[in-house]
C-alpha cells in the first residue's frame, strides 16, 4: 500500500524487486518482458516514488497542524473522527 511503506518505492526493473522483494524482475537478457513494458514500468515506478513522498509530506503537515489546532485535538477525542476528519 502506498500509505504504508513511506520509504520509496521498490519498483522498477532497475530496482531488481518489487514491492518488499517480494517478486523478482527477469534479466534484462530475458525477452519475455519486452522493453517498452519495462519502460513504462520504470516510469510508473517513478510517478510511485514520487507520489510516496508527497503523502509523506502532506502526512507532516497535517499532524505539525493537528498539534497546533485546539479544535483539531478536541476533535480527534471524538470516536471515529481523528485527525484527517479533524
Amino acid at each position: 500500500m502506498i500509505g504504508e511503506d513511506r520509504s520509496g518505492s521498490d519498483y522498477g526493473p532497475d530496482r531488481g524487486t518489487a514491492s518488499k522483494g517480494t517478486h523478482r524482475w527477469p534479466a534484462k537478457s530475458d525477452k519475455r518482458v519486452p522493453e517498452v513494458a519495462r519502460a513504462c514500468i520504470a516510469a510508473l515506478g517513478t510517478k510511485l516514488r514520487v507520489l510516496k513522498t508527497q503523502i509523506l509530506q502532506f502526512d507532516r503537515m497535517i499532524n505539525a497542524w493537528h498539534r497546533s489546532s485546539e479544535v483539531s485535538k478536541r476533535l480527534d477525542e471524538i470516536p471515529g473522527v481523528g485527525r484527517m476528519r479533524s
